[in-house]
């Protein structure tokens, strides 16, 4: 569990660092929730090893047609609530 959390803090900064580029299109916050949900069960699906093309394929899906600055705030929110599920559930800072 501590490599979960690694792997979240990691994301957490390169999207801090890369979310500072782009530029909005006005694509509409129900295509962004989407995109979310999606880039959620992703992260999920990675961590517990189960990752599938077909999970990445709805990923697509759902992103298509968002820029690199929405990608990026959605890739930092999701890594953060999952950082947050974890630290709540007790498994941020315990030994494997």
């Amino acid at each position: 569990m501590k490599t979960r959390a690694a792997a979240c803090a990691g994301l957490l900064a390169l999207t801090a660092a890369l979310t500072a580029c782009g530029s909005s299109d006005g694509d509409t916050k129900a295509k962004e929730a989407a995109c979310k949900v999606a880039k959620r069960k992703s992260l999920d699906d990675a961590m517990r090893y189960r990752l599938d093309h077909a999970t990445r394929v709805k990923e697509d899906n759902a992103c298509k047609g968002l820029n690199d600055e929405i990608l990026l705030k959605l890739d930092n929110e999701v890594a953060k609530e999952a950082y947050e599920d974890d630290k709540r559930n007790g498994l941020v800072g315990t030994q494997p």
